[in-house]
């Protein structure tokens, strides 16, 4: 007779084989939104693989990253610049807009669960020679968004203030995020 183990908790993560499909099946559940169970799945093809892709999936979790695999630093500028504005005025709207164009085009495409500090403290850099200094607070304050903290893990955990050097021409840059 096989043995068996003790089943999981309630609200504990699964793991499971999905017939219908031919891959395992990880879950974790968020909690409830609307009266529905929000839940984060992971899919491999082996359950080993699956487990793997958990524990990643759950340590992402605990450190506070919530953003899908897709979402791309564009992304988190569109979602700051409609929902992270309110109260501003239109002008001060347009502003930011146009001021976080460089930004867009130098790490726009990169999603934001692999943004590194390395890519903020280059960009930043790069920036610092091109924009004045309030065009680089208005850069700094996109990347750290309306609550002040980081929308990076690996930035928050590397350095402090990448942005705070003097510009390469010479002028001295100082920011309040």
């Amino acid at each position: 007779m096989a043995e068996s183990r003790p089943r999981r908790g309630h609200g504990e993560d699964s793991i499971y084989y999905d017939q219908a499909n031919h891959y395992w099946v990880a879950a974790v559940s968020l909690g409830y939104k609307g009266g529905k169970r929000v839940r984060r799945k992971v899919t491999g093809r082996t359950k080993t693989e699956v487990r793997t892709k958990l524990r990643d999936l759950r340590r992402d979790l605990d450190s506070g990253v919530r953003s899908s695999a897709t979402y791309t630093v564009g992304d988190a500028l569109d979602d700051w610049l409609a929902n992270g504005l309110s109260g501003r005025s239109d002008r001060t709207k347009d502003l930011y807009r146009d001021t976080v164009k460089p930004l867009r085009e130098q790490v726009g495409e990169v999603k934001l669960r692999e943004l590194t500090a390395g890519d903020v403290q280059e960009t930043l850099d790069l920036l610092a020679g091109r924009l004045s200094t309030r065009s680089l607070q208005i850069t700094v304050c996109a990347w750290s968004g309306p609550s002040g903290t980081p929308k990076s893990r690996t930035w928050s955990a590397g350095t402090s203030q990448p942005w705070s050097r003097p510009r390469p021409d010479g002028h001295a840059v100082r920011l309040r995020a």
